[in-house]
């Protein structure tokens, strides 16, 4: 059996559901760092360049991660979270620009509210902060 094939047999979950969603979102977060970055040489770094060309990889390692696990929904839960804890990196690695910021911030956490409710909503906020931590750990915070 080739992987389409196997690919076609699996049920169809939220992380299939959820694929183009972050595909479209990262690409736009992506986009956006790419555009802040040229238009802002002073935050250039290693450490936000490499949020940049990681938010167009993000979606596919997500789904991936999901694939490999058979469709699994507590997976696709923790890729939600992680998704908030990137976002939190680019946060940072924008400068706290608010209009980019915001709305990756937006995009995430209501994907999460219409996931899981509120729970992981509040869960989702304090990743983002983590993520804002972490990358403030190596880009600086400015």
């Amino acid at each position: 059996m080739n992987l389409l094939q196997k690919f076609k047999r699996k049920p169809f979950g939220i992380g299939k559901t959820y694929y183009p969603v972050r595909i479209a979102g990262f690409g736009v977060g992506g986009t956006i760092q790419v555009a802040f970055l040229y238009l802002h040489p002073e935050y250039q770094n290693p450490t936000s360049i490499g949020f940049a060309i990681f938010s167009f990889a993000w979606a596919h390692i997500a789904y991936l991660l999901y694939y490999l696990t058979d469709f699994n929904k507590k997976t696709e839960i923790v890729a939600l979270l992680l998704d908030n804890f990137w976002v939190g990196c680019f946060v940072n690695a924008m400068a706290f620009n608010y209009a980019p910021s915001l709305l990756c911030v937006a995009m995430t956490c209501s994907n999460n509210m219409s996931v899981n409710g509120f729970k992981q909503f509040v869960w989702g906020v304090l990743l983002i902060a983590l993520g804002i931590l972490f990358a403030g750990i190596f880009n600086g915070f400015e």
